[in-house]
């Protein structure tokens, strides 16, 4: 069983159409859609832990082909960059995973992955200035002190005996030679100082010990999800080369539906590898992580052909081992491995 979630163009923004393939047809169909990344089901009041049975607006059944007409409630939440499993209950119940496509939703808040803009706050208020100081009162003078004038003779001194010529010789004679010496010392060459000259031998230097040690501080960043890596990947439009080395990556369960994700991608863009690998996702008897991806040997039967048509070595061998799962399956009474087998006739 496959299907696909894609736009109304009669009805126009906010309705889809969900394309189901393999399906037994049923008088009234009700379906259960939950969100891989955090496994949570839709329900008319938007994403929640219990499961809720949606129905269509209307319906029509073509041979083993389903077409279920959705409105707003169910377009509105979904997002082409997010993996979802479709439980369809009409006859027997079918599981698989849910492709979604070129959708348009019925307002700017509709959508996974559209982002409202968030309003700017206003400026803050300019800080009041602080109050002008008060200007101090002159001072007071007393009567007495702005009556009386000031004396700016100075005061009297006794005269001095001048001294003598031999005096003053005797004390001029130190003070000529201390300014001839220092007029000598002041044009001597001195030695110039180069950047990364040697110290002299004599001289102490810095044993290794007291250097200081290089700083080895190291900022990390954090590492981002992996659904994350893979949308950011498959917003900038990569090629299928890219997501599928991006996909080789992932190998760890909780980076499954991302893998899912950019194999998908790479698939359905021509890979034959990123064909291989999709049908692994879908074949019950690989031992792989799958994440949410419920198992499919009918799709992992197509997947296989494509990749053998497009030349992988692998294919061939993959197919005839989920033959023998099948007709071991389908001797228990499983309907979907008797699907698959009455599909290989």
């Amino acid at each position: 069983m496959r299907a696909t979630l894609h736009s109304d163009p009669s009805k126009g923004p906010g309705f889809g159409i969900i394309d189901i393939s393999g399906v037994e047809a049923t008088r009234e169909p009700s379906f259960l859609l939950h969100r891989a990344s955090d496994g949570l089901s839709l329900s008319p009041n938007g994403w929640q832990e219990a499961e809720t049975a949606l129905r269509p607006d209307a319906w029509d059944a073509d041979g083993g082909s389903l077409r279920l007409a959705v409105g707003p409630a169910i377009v509105d939440n979904m997002d082409a960059l997010d993996t979802y499993r479709l439980t369809v209950r009409a006859g027997n119940t079918g599981v698989c995973a849910l492709t979604v496509r070129d959708l348009v939703y019925s307002s700017l808040d509709g959508g996974q992955g559209i982002v409202t803009a968030r309003p700017t706050p206003p400026p803050p208020a300019p800080a009041p200035e602080p109050p002008a100081p008060k200007p101090e009162p002159p001072l007071e003078m007393s009567p007495a002190a702005t009556e009386a004038p000031l004396d700016m003779r100075p005061p009297a001194t006794e005269p001095q005996p001048r001294p003598r010529g031999k005096a003053l010789l005797l004390l001029g004679i130190p003070v000529l030679l201390l300014l001839c010496g220092g007029a000598v010392w002041w044009f001597l060459p001195r030695p110039v100082e180069t950047p990364g000259a040697r110290p002299p031998a004599d001289a102490p230097t810095q044993s290794a010990s007291a250097q200081p040690a290089p700083s080895t501080t190291t900022t990390t960043r954090p590492v981002p999800p992996p659904l994350t890596v893979a949308r950011e990947h498959l917003k900038s439009g990569g090629d299928a080369a890219g997501s599928l080395a991006l996909a080789r990556g992932m190998t760890t369960p909780e980076a499954a539906d991302a893998a899912f994700l950019l194999v998908e991608d790479a698939a359905q863009k021509g890979n034959a590898e990123a064909m291989f690998r999709l049908a692994a996702f879908y074949d019950p008897a690989d031992t792989h992580p799958k994440g949410s991806i419920a198992a499919d040997p009918i799709q992992a039967r197509l997947w296989y052909m494509k990749a053998r048509d497009n030349g992988h070595a692998g294919a061939e061998a993959a197919l005839a081992a989920l033959r023998a799962w099948a007709e071991a399956a389908a001797a228990k009474g499983d309907a979907a491995a008797k699907a698959a087998l009455a599909a290989w006739k």
